[in-house]
């Protein structure tokens, strides 16, 4: 008896996979059964919102022209027309995914039968997040949302009278995040530095359905700090750090320590008059300070490899 239940399942399992190569087959082309004498002409695409129209021939009267909906709620069936050579109205089928039988019946048999599928999807893309909201752009903005067959992603920018449009590539831009999609793109914004944009984005799905984020305004700051000058003395295992510096949009100047601390450490939060100075108490050993300059666009510059060892006698640069 266990072996025949063992053989029943094996079986079981076996029918299972070969249904769910077919049904993924279909998906490659849209009519299955091309030598079928049921034509089906409409629909002659995979995605609707909704309503789709639905044009059927045949080579010949049938008695009954049946429709089977195999769908995510069930099977079910409806007789599309009695003595009838052809089939021509819209048809409404509910959310989801849909394999369709289409079976002419003659004299109580089914003479022939033809299949399609169709993806039924009347919900817009869910936008959940845009980036940057406020302040400043260098160019680079993303959107995360929730969308199963997106089709495209526009990102719009610019100024009222000048706006641009770029499609993301969906395989390269866009990876899948805890909400759903995650894109970014980096566009060249030269040409409105110094300028304030307005961008969003659109969503297009294979149904039609569009989704459009709120806009958002944002001051373009392409320009990189610029270090005028920058200078260093130590006193025992003490080392101040002076600089000068160019930018409207400051941020701060970060220093990062590659021998020692490993931390990021803060060195200005604000400008005087162009100049910040800061001074650090180091551990003794080798230290490798990378300090890097940043506005509040993300453009930064950076300052490499200022080398230094400290001891009980003090910090000499190497």
């Amino acid at each position: 008896m266990e072996k025949r239940v063992v053989v029943v399942s094996i079986l079981v399992i076996v029918l299972q996979v070969v249904m769910l190569s077919s049904v993924m087959g279909s998906m490659e082309g849209h009519h299955d059964m091309i030598n079928s004498s049921i034509q089906i002409i409409e629909p002659s695409r995979h995605h609707y919102q909704s309503t789709f129209p639905l044009s059927i021939k045949l080579n010949e009267n049938a008695d009954e022209l049946i429709i089977i909906d195999n769908g995510e709620g069930g099977i079910r069936s409806k007789v599309l027309c009695y003595g009838c050579d052809s089939y021509n109205s819209p048809y409404d089928l509910k959310e989801g995914y849909h394999f369709v039988q289409i079976q002419a019946w003659m004299g109580g048999e089914k003479i022939d039968e033809n299949t399609f599928h169709v993806i039924i999807d009347s919900k817009k893309a869910k936008i959940t997040k845009t980036l940057p909201r406020k302040g400043f752009s260098n160019g680079e903005f993303s959107v995360e949302f929730n969308e199963e067959f997106t089709k495209e992603v526009i990102l719009r920018y610019g100024i009222y009278n000048d706006m641009k449009s770029i499609s993301l590539d969906l395989e390269n831009d866009c990876d899948e995040s805890q909400r759903g999609k995650l894109c970014t793109k980096w566009v060249n914004l030269s040409e409105f530095d110094g300028m304030q944009i307005v961008y969003h984005f659109k969503i297009i799905d294979h149904s039609g359905n569009v989704a459009i984020s709120k806009k958002y305004m944002l001051d373009v700051d392409n320009t990189k700090p610029e270090i005028k000058s920058y200078e260093y003395f130590t006193q025992g295992r003490k080392i101040t750090f002076s600089f000068e510096i160019k930018e409207k949009n400051f941020k701060e100047i970060i220093l990062e320590d590659n021998g020692g601390d490993s931390r990021q450490k803060n060195l200005c939060r604000k400008l005087n008059l162009y100049s910040c100075k800061k001074t650090m108490n180091f551990a003794e050993g080798d230290h490798d300070l990378k300090i890097t300059v940043l506005d509040k666009a993300g453009n930064f510059e950076i300052i490499n490899h200022l080398k230094f060892f400290c001891s009980d006698e003090g910090c000499v640069e190497e």
